[in-house]
């Protein structure tokens, strides 16, 4: 399992909840955060945020777990 992959899955737990439930919160299924929670996939930046206000992570930090580049601005 990747480094993205686990801090998810960990922060889902902390927060108690199921993958349907995150699933319902960012608008995607269950399968999907299934597959991305086994690191099959990386997320699009997009979800990332979404799945990151849901968890109440910092987005900079989970850009460095999951090997994505800052956009400068």
């Amino acid at each position: 399992m990747d480094r993205l992959a686990n801090k998810i899955r960990e922060a889902r737990g902390n927060k108690r909840l199921t993958q349907t439930k995150l699933a319902q919160i960012v608008g995607m299924t269950q399968n999907y955060i299934s597959i991305i929670e086994i690191g099959k996939y990386q997320p699009p930046k997009e979800l990332l945020e979404k799945i990151c206000r849901a968890l109440d992570l910092s987005y900079e930090e989970m850009l460095e777990v999951g090997n994505y580049k800052l956009k400068k601005s």
